[in-house]
């Protein structure tokens, strides 16, 4: 829009007109005409005050354009102090590292876990001078006095489980010391029928002084029946047998000697803890 001002200024210049060169006077060529100006000279002012307008548009069009440069500038400013948002971006993310800090701290309770399981897995010592033994088929379990080192578990010639345990088995087997033979009867049993051969096997009757009144037995899992003899043979032991069945019919037989130092604890014990494994 401002193309046609610049021909303006230029074409006031070459416009100015000339003052006419009067008659040679006494001064020679070039001199002062005599006599009053002439009547144009009073209009050169006009072309002058043209030139001035001129000059302070385009001074006006040039301060206009000027500021607006700086608006653009201080815009461009304001759009440069915009893009320092990312640095809030920034902050955040520091404070997402402080939260997975701590989360670190969260490790000492994985460690107190561990010494909690620790005091849970200390083994109960159970009760005091018994432990607990089977026969090699697995199928028999009960607990005999510590002392009763001397354990044999083979089965029997017909396959029957059998569990013999004392301080020594052939003290046992003769009367002279403390043990336990205890075995799996094949089929359900009349519990006196086995009573009574045990005790014509085992020569009881003769050599015991006292013999017990036979009586009915019964715990959680078994029942059945039950005789103790006293003062038998030279050692003066305690002889008791038991035969019991289970629910299922399966039926056992034990025959527990207790001589001393050995009291009937022994027995109480072994009747409350003997039992099939499966």
């Amino acid at each position: 829009a401002w193309t046609g001002v610049q021909p303006v200024v230029e074409r006031p210049t070459e416009a100015i007109p000339v003052q006419p060169v009067g008659p040679v006077g006494p001064g020679g060529p070039g001199g002062p005409p005599p006599g009053p100006p002439p009547s144009g000279e009073g209009k050169s002012n006009g072309p002058v005050i043209a030139i001035v307008v001129i000059v302070l548009l385009i001074l006006g069009v040039g301060g206009f354009l000027l500021f607006g440069g700086k608006d653009d500038e201080v815009a461009t400013n304001d759009t440069t102090t915009t893009t320092e948002d990312p640095d809030d971006t920034t902050t955040t993310t520091e404070e997402v590292e402080e939260t997975t800090t701590t989360t670190e701290v969260e490790a000492p309770t994985t460690s107190a876990e561990e010494e909690t399981t620790t005091t849970t897995t200390i083994e109960d010592p159970g009760e005091p001078g018994f432990t607990t033994v089977q026969d090699d088929t697995g199928l028999l379990v009960v607990q005999v006095p510590d002392t009763w080192t001397d354990v044999n578990g083979v089965a029997l010639p017909d396959g029957s489980a059998n569990l013999f345990a004392a301080p020594s088995i052939d003290q046992f087997t003769q009367f002279l010391g403390s043990g336990l033979s205890y075995t799996s009867l094949n089929g359900p049993q009349d519990p006196d029928a086995v009573i009574d051969f045990l005790i014509n096997q085992n020569g009881l009757t003769e050599g015991c002084a006292v013999v017990g009144t036979r009586e009915d037995y019964s715990d959680p899992v078994f029942t059945g029946r039950k005789q103790q003899f006293d003062g038998c043979g030279a050692s003066n032991a305690t002889v008791v047998e038991l035969v019991a069945a289970d629910a299922t019919g399966r039926a056992v037989e034990l025959t527990m000697v207790i001589i001393a130092p050995d009291t009937l604890d022994a027995v109480t014990q072994i009747e409350n803890t003997f039992n099939f494994t499966s």
